[in-house]
């Protein structure tokens, strides 16, 4: 391909006005009137220039999982057709082989200058996705045997991209053409760090990257607050539940001790200090009871109030549940081992004759699902449980560290095994409830025996519940009974000191689409491919993929967008139809609607905006979320982050995917086999972590004791030079940020 020295490029592109809202799109996609939560760049001109691609066809390969998350609406015959046809919204109606909504959008607004009954679109996509492919990883292997020919643009993680566009060439690298990609450069420049992580060693990036949100929570913990309030804030002698429990939990906190917290105020008007003045462990006084529920609330309850201290000395909470509910929430892990001993104790009081309460568990019994577990060991002030990467982390000396072979993680195993055995994690949680994998509409419905209490999961898609479930309807007015709670404080990087942190930060995720190579071949389908992939970055083009096209936004009475504050930025509300279509036609579930409804939110090349995701939470659910986010806006809950000149290398966010050489993409593939096979997060796998929280430690062949755990981690399973490895990678990674330097 030719850079040509000449003003007719992308930039030639005439602005598009797009119908209804009356904003004006510049170079690429560029919105002069950002609405969204993208970060937008204003308009540049560049050397670097390209016929105009319009009247262009590109092949694309776009796709989530099974055939009715496509770009198109799939036959009747398709085995997960979700929509039944005609599906009309908005007085637009669409039938099998049509382009979702979304998809036919984008052909409309990305050409120079059109009407809306304009035929002429000047971009035709042609859908080359195979219908038979289910994992985006397979499509790309199969476009890999086919040497990327009769394709433009497809997707893959972006382990197998980098691999491929090192490699052999067949992959498009867009750093070459960044200047003519304002949008999507305005967000690299924006965050260098993400720039870094998406690049190769060189420097070259294969893939524009995709965000299933962006620096903001991900997953956190739920619970059943009204049976928090229930116990805590009634009273314990009218409490007649004994739940038999194997007493086998010690307390991992010191038994006496007076610290310092820092807490929002209870009113969420900014943030306070409450004295936690301890002279005994509630886990030690518990284990001195007979373990009923009377025994085991009452010294919960009188833990509290002897516990946290106002300034003057006297009690602090006047509600003894907003220690784990409120806004001023700041319970520790063993207060919350204490609540669960409560919670499973007083079963039959709080649901009823014959039903026991199972205090934790895992969404499903699959492995991926049985991950929450390990992201749960984050209460213990353990990394890398909830790693974006593994278990990867970075230390404070700014090095990676693999939790799987840390001392913390040993030893938080060793309590949650503990947990396992009083009952309070669900019992053989590798194993199917029946013939169903999942464990949270069961547990959280209350149709059968056994009924759920907490959970460590996402917000929307699990508060979501509250709305379909029998035995979640009905708390309150403004307040649902499943809803999300703030984090343990916990004693983090070796302080003494309790404080909040979570580990759960939005980042990229492993899919992201690429542009092929061949493309460049014909100067006009790369042009208008590029300037397909910069629109994804902009703030219009963003807005289409996450919220869905301009019908389905609810309009002010000018006919303009109306907008809402989330996190301090203006985002589009969704319209009434749209939301009732969500709750009538996915049963709430805001991917699956959006995927098999509009065709957004697909893994392709963009950020998905959670402005979207909370206007979709239960709105019970709503105020608990809000207290969440109002303590991360206050600077109460810490987290990871992606700048790079952190004084404390420990909030430096882990990439999500490292560039190996070839010695090291040999070595990872070839000697880490065990490692892997013992302790992953893979759907389909095991992991010996849940064998040792089940049985505990050498309760079986290739279950190492407590005592030689850390040396079979790390010289048997050679995580130590898995470790090696990726810190030379990310030495290599940190080198590429400007500014950097070796200590970084």
């Amino acid at each position: 391909m030719k850079v040509k020295k000449s003003l007719f490029s992308l930039l030639v592109v005439a602005a598009a006005t797009l119908t209804g809202c009356g904003e004006t799109t510049s170079v690429g996609g560029t919105s002069n009137k950002p609405t969204s939560e993208t970060p937008s760049s204003e308009t540049t001109t560049s050397t670097i220039s390209l016929p105009s691609g319009d009247g262009e066809t590109l092949a694309m390969s776009i796709q989530y999982q099974k055939e009715g998350t496509r770009m198109k609406y799939p036959a009747e015959t398709a085995s997960d057709k979700k929509v039944s046809y005609p599906y009309t919204h908005a007085g637009k109606t669409y039938n099998a082989g049509d382009w979702k909504p979304t998809w036919k959008t984008l052909h409309l607004l990305l050409h120079a200058v059109h009407t809306p009954l304009q035929t002429n679109l000047k971009f035709t996509i042609n859908d080359v996705t195979d219908d038979s492919q289910t994992k985006i990883a397979d499509a790309f292997k199969t476009w890999q045997t086919k040497q990327f020919k009769g394709v433009n643009i497809a997707q893959g993680s972006s382990s197998d991209i980098i691999a491929e566009g090192t490699k052999s060439g067949t992959i498009l690298d867009l750093s070459k053409y960044l200047d003519i990609m304002p949008d999507f450069k305005a967000f690299l420049d924006e965050n260098p760090a993400i720039r870094a992580f998406i690049s190769d060693a060189n420097g070259a990036i294969y893939y524009a990257p995709y965000f299933d949100g962006f620096n903001d929570i991900e997953r956190m913990l739920m619970l059943r607050q009204d049976w928090v309030k229930t116990l805590l804030d009634g009273d314990a002698n009218t409490l007649t539940g004994a739940t038999p429990i194997t007493k086998s939990y010690t307390a991992f906190y010191p038994e006496a001790e007076t610290k310092e917290i820092t807490v929002v105020k209870a009113d969420g008007s900014g943030t306070e200090v409450v004295k936690k003045v301890k002279t005994a462990n509630v886990i030690t006084v518990q284990n001195d009871t007979n373990f009923s529920a009377k025994a085991l609330v009452k010294a919960l309850q009188d833990h509290i109030d002897a516990t946290y201290k106002k300034a003057d000395g006297t009690k602090y909470f006047t509600k003894r549940s907003d220690l784990f509910v409120g806004q001023n929430a700041c319970y520790d892990v063993d207060e919350l081992v204490a609540l669960f001993r409560c919670v499973r104790a007083a079963s039959v009081d709080l649901a009823g004759a014959g039903k026991v309460i199972v205090p934790l568990f895992p969404r499903a019994e699959t492995n991926d699902r049985t991950a929450d577990l390990w992201r749960f060991t984050q209460f213990f002030g353990v990394r890398g449980g909830e790693s974006r990467n593994g278990y990867l982390y970075v230390n404070s000396q700014g090095e990676i560290v693999d939790a799987r072979g840390t001392t913390e993680m040993k030893v938080a195993l060793k309590k949650m095994n503990e947990m396992y055995k009083e009952g309070l994690i669900y019992q053989d949680f590798t194993t199917k409830w029946g013939s169903n994998s999942e464990f949270r509409k069961p547990l959280l419905t209350g149709k059968e025996s056994a009924l759920g209490f907490a959970l460590y999961d996402y917000n929307q898609t699990s508060t979501i519940l509250n709305d379909s479930c029998d035995a979640l309807k009905g708390y309150g007015d403004n307040e649902a009974k499943f809803v999300s709670v703030l984090p343990a404080v916990a004693k983090w990087n070796g302080s003494d000191d309790y404080s909040f942190f979570t580990e759960s930060w939005r980042s990229v995720k492993t899919e992201g689409w690429f542009i092929t190579a061949e493309t460049a071949k014909d100067e006009k389908k790369l042009s208008k491919a590029l300037e397909v992939f910069n629109y994804f970055y902009s703030a219009e083009g963003n807005r289409l993929m996450s919220y869905g096209p301009d019908d389905y936004l609810a309009k002010n009475a000018d006919g303009s967008i109306k907008t809402m504050d989330y996190q301090g930025k203006q985002v589009p509300v969704l319209s009434d139809e749209t939301l009732n279509e969500l709750a009538t036609l996915a049963s709430g579930n805001y991917t699956n609607y959006y995927r098999y409804w509009l065709g957004a939110t697909l893994p392709s090349g963009y950020i998905k905006q959670q402005g979207m995701e909370y206007q979709t939470v239960c709105k019970g659910a709503k105020p608990a979320l809000d207290r969440l986010n109002k303590a991360i806006e206050l600077g109460v809950i810490k987290h990871v982050n992606f700048k790079l000149d952190n004084a404390d290398k420990f909030y430096n966010i882990v990439p999500t995917t490292f560039s190996f050489n070839a010695g090291e993409a040999t070595a990872i593939g070839d000697q880490f086999t065990a490692l892997d096979a013992a302790i992953n997060n893979t759907k389909g796998k095991t992991n010996i972590w849940s064998t040792i929280v089940m049985n505990g430690f050498g309760s079986a062949e290739g279950i190492p004791t407590y005592a030689g755990y850390e040396d079979y981690v790390n010289n048997t399973l050679k995580c130590k030079q898995y470790v090696n490895i990726h810190n030379n990678a990310y030495k290599r990674i940190i080198a590429l940020v400007p500014g950097a330097t070796k200590e970084n």
